[in-house]
């Protein structure tokens, strides 16, 4: 991983749950110590501290929030039947899509259970969909992502192996040095572009595709979205009101999805 790349990410986390938070809170707890008009600053920055926090965390909020990322619909099952994994008529059906690719979501280091990596959540979740489009459709796949820390597995190699040896289904294309969204779609295009393929079903995760999406057009692909793992809203109790983990979690990817839309939109980058 470049020096810039751990710098960005660094410079993420500081406006990211928890840390931000966390500073937040060593701020104001500096300011209580102080005199009384210090006091009274570092009383209102730990409300806010603590306000931000629950107001994150409450479901109700967090999946309202995530509604402004999750923009790409599905592809309707009806669309996808009677293809009979016809790579030729799943073209026709699909916009003139020639290959699916899959974008990796992070893995889990060392998992004892398989003596290996294994693909993380996320991951896990992409290849799934992933494989239900090769079987529907018959055309071939990439996976891309590179390793997470450098002389690691690339998430693209643990990717197909989960593939082949979990879903049975074969993987064309491997690219496994991307370590972001921008660099996903470059890799990506310089390697199918040899193949003289411009049109791709990309499959990632819904709260990501919004900036994915972008980052493939940029690099020249025809793009027919292929969203996985969507946010829906619980049921309307009173649950949705009470602050939870999970709903930080969902609060802070919006959040990190946000920052990379924006990253992309003003210095041509994404991630």
């Amino acid at each position: 991983m470049s020096p810039s790349l751990i710098a960005s990410k660094a410079a993420a986390l500081v406006f990211l749950f928890p840390l931000n938070v966390l500073i937040l809170l060593v701020i104001s707890a500096s300011l209580l110590r102080g005199r009384v008009g210090r006091r009274k600053a570092g009383m209102a920055l730990l409300i806010v501290a603590m306000l931000s926090l629950g107001i994150a965390a409450t479901p109700v909020v967090s999946t309202r929030l995530m509604r402004t990322i999750e923009t790409e619909p599905a592809i309707p099952p009806a669309r996808l039947q009677g293809i009979e994994g016809d790579p030729a008529k799943a073209s026709a059906v699909l916009g003139g899509a020639e290959a699916i690719v899959v974008l990796s979501g992070g893995i889990a280091l060392a998992q004892p259970e398989f003596g290996s990596d294994a693909a993380g959540s996320s991951t896990l979740e992409r290849i799934r969909y992933g494989a239900y489009l090769h079987r529907k459709t018959g055309l071939p796949l990439l996976v891309t992502g590179g390793p997470a820390v450098k002389g690691m597995e690339p998430s693209a190699r643990v990717m197909q192996r989960e593939l082949t040896t979990l879903f049975d289904v074969p993987v064309r294309w491997v690219e496994p040095d991307a370590t972001n969204t921008a660099e996903n779609a470059q890799f990506s295009r310089d390697m199918l572009s040899r193949e003289g393929v411009d049109n791709i079903v990309l499959v990632t995760s819904a709260s990501h595709m919004r900036r994915a999406r972008a980052s493939f057009e940029k690099a020249g692909f025809q793009v027919l979205s292929a969203p996985t793992g969507f946010h829906l809203e619980e049921p309307a109790t009173i649950l949705r009101f009470i602050p939870k983990a999970s709903a930080l979690s969902q609060t802070d990817t919006v959040l990190h999805e946000w920052m990379g839309i924006l990253w992309y939109r003003l210095l041509g980058a994404a991630d």
